[in-house]
C-alpha cells in the first residue's frame, strides 16, 4: 500500500473535477431528450453514473499496481490494439452507426478499439521513453519513433 504522501493530489483532484464536469455536461444535454423519449430526464446520468463508479474503481486498482506490471503489458496491449483496430476492417465484426465503422460487437455489447488504444499508446510511449532517457534529447531516435507509433 502506497503512502499518502506519495499520491498525487493535483493529478486526482484536477481529474475527479474534469469527471464532475463531464457529469454535469451529460445532465445539462440530456434531460430533455430523455424526457421526451422515456418519460425520465434521468435515464443518461443514470447510465453516466454507473460508468464513473466503475471507471473510479478502476483508477484506484490501476493506481494500485506496481508500475513493473504496466512496463511487461506495453507490447502485449498494444498488439491487442492494433488487432482490435484492424478488426472493425472485416466484414461483420464491425457495426455501423452512420457511415462510420467504429465499434466491435461482442455479443451482448459493443466496445470501441480505439480505447483500448488510448490506454496501449499512453502506456507504450511512457515505457519507451522510460526505456531510452538517455535518448530523449535526440529527435531521430527519442522522439520520431514515439510520433509514428
Amino acid at each position: 500500500m502506497r503512502r499518502i504522501k506519495d499520491i498525487h493530489w493535483m493529478l486526482i483532484v484536477s481529474t475527479m473535477l474534469l469527471v464532475a464536469g463531464g457529469i454535469v455536461m451529460v445532465y445539462s444535454t440530456s434531460y430533455v431528450h430523455a424526457l421526451t423519449r422515456f418519460g425520465d430526464g434521468g435515464v443518461f446520468i443514470r447510465k453516466q453514473l454507473i460508468w464513473v463508479a466503475i471507471g473510479l474503481c478502476l483508477f484506484f486498482v490501476g493506481a494500485q499496481t506496481p508500475y513493473e506490471w504496466y512496463r511487461k503489458l506495453a507490447y502485449p496491449v498494444y498488439a491487442l490494439a492494433v488487432v482490435a483496430l484492424c478488426a472493425l476492417l472485416i466484414p461483420g465484426l464491425g457495426v455501423s452507426a452512420g457511415v462510420a465503422t467504429r465499434w466491435v460487437r461482442l455479443g451482448p455489447m459493443t466496445f470501441q478499439p480505439s480505447e483500448i488504444a488510448k490506454i496501449a499508446i499512453v502506456v507504450l510511449t511512457a515505457y519507451r521513453l522510460a526505456a531510452k532517457e538517455d535518448k530523449i534529447k535526440s529527435f531521430a531516435s527519442g522522439f520520431l519513433p514515439n510520433i509514428i507509433i
